[in-house]
């Protein structure tokens, strides 16, 4: 079981990633002192919330509720592929990793 937690702040331009916020985030926590646990659970979250809404983003584009095929090494990471199905957008959604 992978216990949740809050993704940091993602901003998205099309099919953009803008990672100032993200790396804003990151930074306030550690500077903060939290655990590496923390902040590794946090990019966990924060990947799988990114590749929920690109992926919904492009299905949107295209049209259809087609089966996801998502690929790359951040997939082989079992902590962010949890998340990914654990987020109420991709419930019950076909995904091939």
């Amino acid at each position: 079981r992978i216990d949740p937690v809050d993704p940091w702040p993602i901003e998205i331009d099309g099919n953009r990633v803008l990672l100032g916020p993200l790396i804003e985030g990151a930074l306030y926590d550690l500077l903060a002192g939290v655990s590496t646990e923390y902040v590794a659970s946090r990019l966990h979250a924060t990947v799988a919330c990114i590749a929920a809404r690109l992926a919904l983003h492009a299905g949107d584009a295209i049209g259809g509720d087609l089966p996801w095929a998502l690929s790359g090494g951040v997939f082989q990471n079992r902590a962010v592929v949890h998340r990914l199905r654990d987020l109420p957008q991709t419930r019950g959604r076909v995904m091939h990793l």
